[in-house]
């Protein structure tokens, strides 16, 4: 028999922190649910890595016409002489955007309904049901950035220190 998952409990902080309650999320529309701790997992990091995107944490690309036909040569535009941001994955940017999860509420996390996918998550009020929900009871920030380096391999994000955490995050994908 398949269980089909519809909410993931996740913990971020760490026990030195204080920060070691659970926070629950679901997709927004009730009829979406995951076959498997994969799927939900990669919707899920999907999910809050467009929210990411499009939070201030990440700096904007400058996009002028004259500049994208010039990338590929220097620093700046040859045109409008504008500097090039780098946009390259800022991991510590990511990571404060995480760690930022645990101190926002239902309002302040936001409903961002204008982030790319429909796989929209939010705060979940109810208590889930522990047969149809993927915990992912350590590590959290870890996790969500395995996963997304899974499925942003172009992002190239160094994992060097996430390898202590490959065996817990194959036990979530099998789930």
């Amino acid at each position: 028999m398949i269980i089909l998952i519809n909410a993931i409990a996740i913990r971020f902080g760490y026990v030195e922190t204080n920060s070691t309650a659970l926070l629950v999320f679901a997709p927004q529309l009730k009829k979406l649910k995951f076959t498997s701790g994969k799927d939900a997992l990669y919707s899920f990091t999907e999910f809050l890595y467009q929210k990411f995107l499009a939070n201030e944490y990440v700096k904007p690309v400058h996009s002028k016409p004259c500049c994208k036909a010039n990338a590929n040569v220097g620093n700046y535009c040859s045109t409008c002489g504008m500097k090039f941001e780098s946009n390259a994955f800022d991991k510590y940017a990511w990571d404060g955007f995480l760690w930022n999860l645990m101190q926002s509420n239902s309002d302040s996390y936001g409903q961002d309904a204008y982030c790319a996918g429909n796989d929209e998550w939010t705060p979940y009020c109810n208590l889930p049901n522990p047969k149809t929900t993927l915990y992912i009871i350590e590590c959290g920030m870890e996790i969500i950035t395995m996963a997304l380096s899974y499925i942003h391999p172009e992002l190239k994000i160094d994992l060097q220190d996430h390898l202590i955490y490959t065996d817990y995050f194959n036990e979530l994908l099998k789930r």
